[in-house]
């Protein structure tokens, strides 16, 4: 026998056979392959049925992709998954007999592929299109899969700004009122709906955290780590609002206790990361340093990149506080470049934050050649950010008449959200207005910062910037209480020396 290994001789070849000939012999070969043992043979044997399809065996040629595409994403090959799987729902629309099941299912493999491959965005939409479908065919499992299963396992990468889903609410809604629904698929129903509301008009921050306890109390019952893991994290979420920092907390360390018992890695990494993250921004510091330090020592067994980006956030933002400028540009590069290979929501906000941090740092240490405003966030929700970013950058550069003349007066101000930036915008905004001096603004805001003395600030898993003393300090000297703005200065150097030695 010979062969012919050159592709082109090959290709020119197969060409002059006849179409239909060509296809029976691909067939031939496809079921030749499948005969024989091995799972690496998956996607030579889907290649074939692809050929084959003239010969009538579209359905063998999308199950065969489908096949090769589950070994891809054994492997970790999940753009080779996506591309496989993308052809094989090309193939079955073209299929007369595809059962609606099987097209879910189909798309829900698609769904977890484009995850895996970093781009929660695409799986997202697949999962909208899963959910409408199983709206369309009465199937009430599937519909509830697809509206509880954005995300991985457990985590659920980061959202657009602002950005909620209304149909998506409204569904979890309609489900969460079906009282013969299981208590394993009502705690994720529960759970979701509490997420998927925090951006949603009119939502209240009690209305999700009772949602998210029962979906909790739930989980617990049905003794499964996964689902408990799912549904704390979503409650984690669900709460990044300035006043439900102990809930979350609570949640942290129940995720990550959880994780230890069950022999869960990928559970207590991000069970460490949230409790590490909500330490810090209750200004504890040594006991947050220490379980990130855990957190970044286990991460490295599990393959999880969008929590390994939240965990680069988190340790940017202690890195710059200890004035390691090298580190800190270092460390930022490669967060950016990560979180940029994904289409999680945050890169350019995230990246303009820490890239402010570290100018700020360059500028204490005199090794600013040449000091320019932040990045802007190109986001209509937080542009009026910009405004105070701006202005900062103006006291900063001891531009106050231009600052003041940026803002304008006082009254004008809006309001800022109390979403999980809002300590990290109301420390900016309250150092701005100390700077002008302002004493109606001053009294305003330290009446608005006092209640999180004790707190950081800074914007969830993500950049911190400093303690909300410091700015209660500024605030307080500007309205001539010396006093007072010496207890919140001490707690504010208290907290700046810890972050710089942590065990000193």
């Amino acid at each position: 026998r010979f062969l012919f290994v050159h592709a082109l001789v090959q290709e020119a070849l197969t060409e002059v056979v006849p179409v239909l000939r060509r296809a029976r012999l691909h067939a031939a070969v496809a079921t030749a392959i499948e005969s024989r043992a091995g799972a690496e043979r998956q996607a030579a044997a889907a290649h074939h049925w692809f050929q084959a399809i003239p010969a009538g065996h579209t359905a063998r040629a999308w199950r065969a992709a489908w096949r090769a595409a589950e070994e891809a994403k054994r492997l970790r090959a999940y753009d080779v998954a996506v591309e496989l799987l993308e052809r094989a729902c090309q193939v079955a629309d073209d299929d007369l007999d595809l059962d609606p099941a099987d097209r879910m299912d189909l798309l829900f493999a698609l769904a977890e592929a484009r995850f895996g491959a970093g781009d929660p965005a695409g799986q997202e939409a697949e999962l909208t299109r899963i959910r409408h479908l199983a709206g369309q065919a009465g199937d009430r499992r599937r519909r509830i899969e697809a509206a509880t299963g954005y995300g991985g396992r457990i985590l659920q990468p980061w959202k657009v700004y602002g950005d909620h889903d209304a149909d998506l609410v409204a569904d979890l809604t309609d489900l969460a009122a079906d009282d013969t629904l299981e208590p394993a698929a009502r705690a994720r129903v529960l759970a979701c709906l509490a997420l998927q509301s925090y951006y949603l008009p009119g939502s209240e921050p009690a209305e999700r955290d009772r949602w998210s306890a029962e979906a909790a109390r739930l989980a617990r019952q049905e003794n499964d780590a996964t689902l408990l893991g799912r549904v704390l994290f979503a409650r984690f979420y669900a709460l990044l609002d300035p006043d439900s920092a102990d809930q979350r907390l609570a949640a942290g360390e129940e995720m990550a206790r959880a994780g230890l018992e069950a022999g869960d890695d990928e559970l207590r990494t991000i069970g460490l990361t949230c409790q590490g993250g909500t330490l810090l921004e209750l200004c504890r510091v040594p006991e947050a340093l220490d379980v990130l330090a855990e957190a970044e020592r286990l991460i490295g067994r599990t393959s999880m990149p969008y929590l390994r980006i939240m965990l680069g956030w988190l340790r940017l933002g202690v890195i710059v506080h200890r004035g390691d400028l090298e580190a800190a540009e270092s460390l930022l590069a490669d967060t950016v470049a990560e979180q940029r290979a994904t289409s999680m929501w945050g890169a350019q906000s995230t990246t303009a934050g820490a890239t402010y941090q570290i100018a700020l740092m360059r500028l204490r240490q005199g090794a600013a050649d040449a000091w320019r405003p932040p990045d802007e966030i190109a986001h209509d929700r937080l542009s009026p950010f910009n405004v105070d970013a701006y202005a900062h950058y103006l006291v900063v550069s001891g531009r106050i008449e231009e600052a003041r003349r940026a803002l304008g007066p006082w009254e004008r101000q809006p309001p800022i959200p109390r979403t999980f930036v809002h300590l990290f915008w109301l420390v900016v905004r309250c150092e701005v207005w100390a700077a002008l001096g302002d004493r109606r603004a001053c009294a305003d805001l330290y009446e608005a910062a006092l209640p999180y003395a004790d707190r950081m600030g800074m914007a969830g898993l993500s950049m911190l910037m400093w303690p909300v003393s410091r700015a209660l300090a500024q605030l307080a000297e500007a309205m001539g209480d010396p006093a007072t703005a010496q207890r919140h200065a001490d707690h504010a150097e208290r907290v700046e020396r810890e972050l710089a030695h942590p065990h000193g």
